[in-house]
């Protein structure tokens, strides 16, 4: 019987170390760098949470189809330069749980 509740104790412990890898890798985004430049044009801004609303084509690393998405902008460099109607490609991640824009190339 001592035997027994020691086998399912450590399958317990095994089973809670695997949920903690998986959720540590989902909480910090693992895997989701994007190596495909995507197509968009800006919709809109806000200034406060440095956001922007883009129309773009399918992002195949964050799983979003061709629709419009709002984005965090990483770096307020790029979000100062960014207008409204401008065409551009850009390399977007999902940081801190937020779709955010980390590379832009004018088009």
């Amino acid at each position: 019987m001592v035997l027994a509740r020691a086998v399912v104790l450590g399958a317990f412990i095994a089973l809670g170390s695997v949920y903690s890898v998986h959720a540590y890798a989902q909480s910090t985004d693992l895997g989701s760098k994007n190596t495909e430049w995507t197509q968009g044009d800006m919709q809109s801004s806000d200034r406060g949470p440095m956001t922007v609303l883009v129309r773009h084509g399918e992002i195949k690393n964050l799983d979003i189809g061709k629709g419009t998405t709002r984005f965090k902008v990483a770096d307020a460099e790029i979000f100062n330069s960014m207008r409204i109607g401008e065409k551009f490609s850009f390399r977007a991640e999902k940081q801190n749980g937020q779709y955010t824009i980390v590379k832009l190339e004018r088009r």
